[in-house]
């Protein structure tokens, strides 16, 4: 009998969308994650598939602002709540 997955079980967590793009997915924020996703739009490089450091390694390659760092770190608390 297959057994039931239930959010948090390892079996979740193997399925869970990427990290880039569940940031895209943040566009219609009125914070500073919408302000990122928005720019993440619209970067032609932007590690839709990546995890929290690709995206990082991203914003540094592209000179990102500070503020777009901090934004990354709000992201990455509120994924890992998702």
């Amino acid at each position: 009998m297959p057994r039931a997955t239930t959010r948090g079980s390892p079996d979740a967590y193997a399925r869970r969308m990427p990290f880039g793009r569940w940031l895209l997915d943040q566009q219609d924020r009125e914070d500073d994650i919408g302000a990122l996703a928005k720019a993440a739009k619209v970067d032609p490089a932007f590690p839709k598939d990546g995890d929290v450091a690709a995206v990082s390694k991203r914003l540094n390659a592209a000179g990102a602002e500070a503020d777009m760092h901090w934004a990354l770190e709000h992201a990455e608390l509120d994924y890992e709540a998702y």
